[in-house]
């Protein structure tokens, strides 16, 4: 599987989590202690995020870091069957 595909889906999860939470892009980003351009790049899939970032958007989502590579691994399961 490609980068960018793996940057898009876990911007993806990052958002629709960030929602499902009634948070914004700000509230998030200061829970993170991140500027809110940050985040945005984040959910969009232009921004490689370290793992050290992917730990802290998990624990301000209230979620295992593993939680974030859902979507990754449910598009990888669907391509391989």
């Amino acid at each position: 599987m490609a980068a960018v595909p793996v940057l898009t889906l876990i911007g993806q999860t990052v958002r629709e989590m960030r929602t499902e939470r009634g948070m914004t892009q700000q509230q998030l980003a200061d829970l993170c202690e991140m500027h809110r351009t940050f985040i945005i790049s984040i959910e969009k899939g232009r921004q490689n995020a370290s793992a050290l970032t992917l730990v802290r958007l998990a624990a301000a989502l209230g979620v295992l870091p593993a939680e974030l590579f859902r979507a990754c691994t449910k598009h990888v399961m669907r391509s391989v069957s």
